[in-house]
């Protein structure tokens, strides 16, 4: 391990980018100070992140080697969750491009990821786990270790289904479609894949309440062991509407549309649902939300404060606007349209700190809307519902 880690700082940095060959007299014009010379050192240094990320390495093998030696602050397994923190770094490194130094070659070999990942798993693998199994066999073939991870992964998947199902079947709840994909926003790296489910639109409310009063240590102990994403669907079609939450911390959350994309649709086997009016729709509530925040800020600022321009589009404006649009009246149902116009009369009259922007910081993003007593967030979520409904249909 020591001699590792002082090969790793004996290598040279990272070749500087070549620069154009200047004539003598740009040359003659151009001087370097000393701090100069230094700053550019300094910046070399941090601009490898190759050898960043090597030296970072080299020294969690050292913490292994005290770990298995007993002489360590931390276990072996806690290792392991060091090794993962350190997955970042290394494809940072990968983007940069790895250099090639004569006589030493390719400084940082494009299978370090995957094969720091296999041994981190293999460091915090559990007893009952098979990764944990291989290793007290003593193997050492890296392809038998890495199968015994997939097949962890496997068993992790196919449990927290199981779970999931179960826990929802008892609530009355039946899941159009579920499967398991990538998980793309690892929280949880040791497990590298997320359940995601679908439920019809007509079970939402009562599936949305039953995961949200599902305590996480409750959850973990019924066999949910990686993060779990649910949508809502209308017409077997992906509503931009969900929540996540993780095995055994924390209440679950919403899920942004932009993650509710082509490959879980590909994956669940049901289509995105379209997003015209909603787009349309969107344009305005943003509007709305952003004067009422502006009329905030005005009330509760005062001298000190920088004036910032007034950008915002006046409430009468998007109301002229609606009214004047005749795509808008033709094709907008009467209902969405209403409630939109009157959003627009609530926010013109409202009382800034008790109004839509105030109200919306106030809401529980675990709950969502239920129980929201302010009008004009109850609107604003009638409109929004409304679009959606005409997009899923």
């Amino acid at each position: 391990m020591e001699e590792a880690a002082i090969a790793v700082a004996a290598l040279p940095l990272r070749p500087p980018e070549p620069v154009p060959v200047l004539g003598s007299s740009a040359a003659t014009s151009m001087s370097m100070t000393g701090a100069d010379i230094d700053e550019a050192i300094r910046s070399a240094k941090t601009a490898d992140r190759s050898r960043e990320a090597l030296v970072q390495i080299a020294t969690s093998l050292k913490q292994l080697k005290a770990a298995l030696d007993g002489t360590g602050r931390a276990d072996v397994r806690t290792t392991g969750f060091r090794f993962f923190g350190l997955l970042p770094r290394i494809e940072a490194a990968l983007d940069d491009g790895t250099p090639v130094l004569s006589g030493i070659g390719e400084t940082f070999p494009r299978d370090f990821g995957p094969t720091v990942r296999t041994v981190s798993r293999l460091l915090i693998a559990g007893d009952g786990t098979q990764a944990g199994q291989a290793l007290r066999r003593g193997t050492k073939d890296l392809a038998k270790l890495q199968a015994a991870v997939d097949r962890d992964d496997a068993d992790v998947v196919t449990r927290t289904r199981s779970a999931l199902e179960e826990y929802l079947a008892a609530h009355g709840v039946a899941i159009a479609a579920v499967s398991s994909v990538i998980d793309t926003e690892l929280e949880t790296p040791w497990w590298p894949r997320k359940i995601v489910a679908a439920i019809d639109v007509a079970h939402w409310s009562a599936a949305h309440a039953a995961l949200v009063a599902w305590a996480p240590e409750v959850r973990s102990d019924a066999g949910v062991q990686t993060r779990v994403m649910v949508i809502c669907t209308a017409n077997s079609r992906l509503l931009p509407i969900g929540i996540t939450f993780y095995p055994s911390n924390g209440r679950p959350s919403p899920v942004q549309a932009r993650y509710i994309d082509s490959i879980i649709a590909s994956t669940l086997g049901l289509p995105l649902a379209a997003s015209g009016l909603r787009t349309d729709v969107s344009r305005y509530l943003e509007d709305l939300v952003a004067y009422s925040y502006a009329q905030v800020r005005m009330r509760v600022r005062n001298s000190d404060w920088a004036k910032t321009p007034d950008s915002t589009t006046l409430p009468s404006a998007m109301r002229d606007a609606i009214r004047s649009s005749e795509g808008t009246r033709d094709s907008w149902p009467s209902t969405l349209l209403d409630d939109l116009l009157r959003l627009c009369d609530e926010v013109e009259a409202e009382d800034p700190l008790h109004g839509l922007a105030a109200s919306l910081a106030r809401v529980d993003p675990a709950t969502g809307f239920e129980g929201v007593q302010s009008r004009s967030v109850q609107l604003l979520n009638a409109v929004w519902m409304a679009a959606v409904e005409v997009d899923a249909s």
